[in-house]
């Protein structure tokens, strides 16, 4: 074949890798952002409030009951939570974490304690998630707190 060098060959495939290198770069961040998803529902959501040892004057206490479920492909290793203005403490190794992930589909429920003097009645609920790649999803909900 007249032309054909080793030369050109070398050329062609250089071209090839360059582009082939270029495409992947474009393509490969879209392809896994279609298949990384972060999402969560909060199914059920049971609060009560009630004063400590039921005596007036004391501090009030919310009781919660949450349960999470992972709608997304990425692990959940962390939940924090608000009710009002009161951080809810979840009971000892009820929340997701590294070791004991909430993954796709999975449904968890919690229990934590808030301290606080809001009383019963329609309350925000924030629910703050950890990702196992660190990034983070907030949603708020509107609850009725019961009297305990």
């Amino acid at each position: 074949m007249p032309g054909v060098t080793v030369e050109r060959i070398l050329w062609l495939v250089l071209i090839i890798v360059v582009a082939g290198t270029i495409l992947f770069g474009v393509i490969y961040p879209y392809v896994t952002s279609m298949v990384t998803v972060k999402d969560f529902v909060i199914t059920s959501i049971t609060a009560y409030y009630y004063k400590e040892g039921g005596k007036e004057g004391k501090e009030g206490c919310y009781e919660v009951y949450l349960t999470i479920k992972n709608l997304g492909t990425v692990d959940i290793i962390g939940v924090k939570a608000k009710i009002g203005d009161a951080e809810i403490k979840f009971d000892e190794g009820s929340v997701p974490s590294e070791d004991n992930p909430l993954s796709c589909g999975e449904e968890y429920t919690l229990h934590g304690t808030a301290k606080g003097d809001g009383g019963a009645g329609r309350k925000i609920l924030e629910v703050t998630v950890w990702f196992i790649d660190g990034s983070t999803i907030t949603r708020t909900y509107e609850v009725y707190v019961k009297k305990k």
